[in-house]
């Protein structure tokens, strides 16, 4: 296919930048790592998760550049599927399945996690019970209920044949871009009042308009 990885054209690239920062959605690991981390601080977060940032990066650098310098623009969404049926690519598509398979509790992890704390919150603010408390019955029922359901979602997703490319966009448009520059750049503005107009403080007003804007344009993209 023809090689042209630039094409001026603004909205395209809002577009892919919601594919873009889902390569960094690792972010959401940052609490678990936090607290697994000996004598955790934000420092010690930083030193370890840097060289894992600057590896993924020059990874993600190596691969995209090779697909684009050898395939061009002959490349669909499930990248697999572009290339052709031989013993290598096979072997490929079987490791692929096995990286997905060890990865997928890394993102189960804390979207149970968020579950348990959404349903516990509801069911306080609904009924005042307290129903996450781990050494409590109802807390294990709890726990167990969510995996359950999370686990048969994603199941069930997984079964159904919906383009790739359309849930990295759905993925990048409601939650990673808002996680990666929207939310944060508003809790640093709350959070940091005592430093008033500061260069940091002001930098989160483009930051949180541009996951603002990459969320819109994508929303209307996708479903308009």
């Amino acid at each position: 296919g023809e090689i042209q990885a630039f094409t001026g054209d603004a909205l395209t690239f809002l577009n892919s930048m919601a594919v873009l920062v889902t390569s960094y959605c690792c972010s959401i690991q940052m609490f678990s790592f936090y607290n697994d981390l000996v004598e955790p601080s934000v420092a010690r977060m930083n030193k370890a998760s840097m060289p894992a940032i600057v590896l993924c990066t020059i990874l993600y650098l190596a691969i995209s550049f090779g697909g684009l310098f050898t395939y061009g623009s002959a490349v669909s969404s499930d990248l697999l599927g572009s290339y052709p049926l031989t013993l290598e690519v096979t072997i490929c598509r079987i490791g692929l399945a096995f990286l997905v398979t060890v990865s997928y509790p890394l993102l189960m992890h804390p979207c149970r996690d968020a579950t348990v704390n959404l349903v516990a919150r509801i069911a306080k603010e609904v009924l005042g019970k307290t129903i996450d408390d781990p050494r409590q019955k109802s807390g294990k029922i709890t726990y167990y209920v969510c995996l359950f359901v999370s686990l048969v979602a994603t199941y069930c997703l997984g079964l159904v044949e919906i383009d790739m490319g359309m849930i990295l966009g759905l993925g990048g448009t409601f939650s990673v871009s808002n996680l990666s520059f929207t939310i944060p750049a508003i809790y640093y503005w709350i959070f940091h009042k005592d430093e008033g107009y500061s260069t940091m403080r002001l930098l989160c007003i483009p930051i949180g308009i541009l996951g603002i804007t990459i969320m819109v344009v994508n929303i209307v993209n996708l479903f308009l």
